[in-house]
């Protein structure tokens, strides 16, 4: 989409991966499939400036590299969500909008604030919950055997 930039990161995509307007990928990530991610969602290292070190300015400090974010299969990043180095992102999972992610979200939970919090979980009931993983396991196994008659 018009505006999205990535940095030269190592970036992996998995099918189905839809970027709105405005995001920047500033750190090494890898998508899942079936992932919606709205206008100016970022994704950035946290470790990009130093700034603590006497005599050395923020500017000319060395930067230090962040561990790959991880977004799952089936998830929905809102807009203007910020999402930092090394979060790992569950299968099924939302992130609402303006969120800043620092910690990771386990599958099937709505996720939204600064810092971003648990607000609820996305299924009614674990039996629910279960049988939406089940079918999103199928649905990439599916996908792996189709992949595979094809090469």
């Amino acid at each position: 989409m018009k505006g999205t930039t990535f940095a030269r990161k190592k970036i992996i995509l998995g099918k189905n991966v839809q970027f709105g307007q405005y995001c920047h990928v500033d750190t090494d990530i890898t998508l899942g499939n079936n992932v919606l991610i709205a206008g100016r969602v970022c994704f950035i290292d946290k470790y990009g400036h130093q700034f603590n070190k006497v005599g050395q300015t923020i500017w000319d400090s060395e930067s230090k590299k962040g561990e790959t974010i991880i977004i799952g299969d089936d998830v929905w990043i809102c807009d203007g969500a910020f999402i930092l180095s090394g979060c790992r992102v569950g299968n099924g999972s939302i992130l609402t909008a303006r969120s800043v992610l620092t910690h990771d979200i386990p599958e099937c939970e709505i996720w939204g604030g600064v810092p971003a919090r648990k607000i609820k979980d996305r299924f009614l009931n674990e039996k629910d919950k279960k049988e939406h993983l089940n079918y999103l396991n199928r649905i990439r196994n599916e996908c792996r055997s189709c992949s595979e008659r094809r090469f």
